[in-house]
């Protein structure tokens, strides 16, 4: 698995259509490391059945230097995500992800990498 630091994650995002309709594999939070680890099983599964749709493209999204992680639900696992949101500030990333049928995720992190 290689991993990359993500040097314009708002724009990652924005091109992979905020990961909606990926399911989530796994889900981990390390607060010692400050770092939290969502696994997906398509990048790109918003794309499925869309001319140009390269097929299955598993990914481990880990964002480092989180805080203030605020969460309804201990285990994403098995949950669709409906939507993720990335706004950039001056350090610092705000994220806020919404999953099917029912799961929210607030956190602020200063970096993201993809691993595939």
């Amino acid at each position: 698995m290689v991993t990359k630091l993500l040097e314009d994650p708002v724009g990652f995002f924005e091109d992979h259509g905020g990961v909606h309709s990926a399911s989530i594999t796994a889900f981990a939070w390390e607060p010692g490391q400050a770092r939290l680890k969502i696994s997906l099983d398509d990048l790109d599964s918003d794309f499925i059945g869309i001319p140009g749709y390269a097929g299955e493209r598993p990914v481990d999204l880990v964002f480092e230097e989180v805080s203030g992680l605020e969460c309804d639900r201990e285990d994403f696992r098995d949950l669709v995500v409906h939507d993720l949101e990335i706004i950039p500030g001056r350090k610092q990333f705000a994220l806020h992800m919404v999953c099917e049928p029912d799961g929210h995720l607030r956190w602020h992190c200063r970096r993201v990498s993809l691993a595939e």
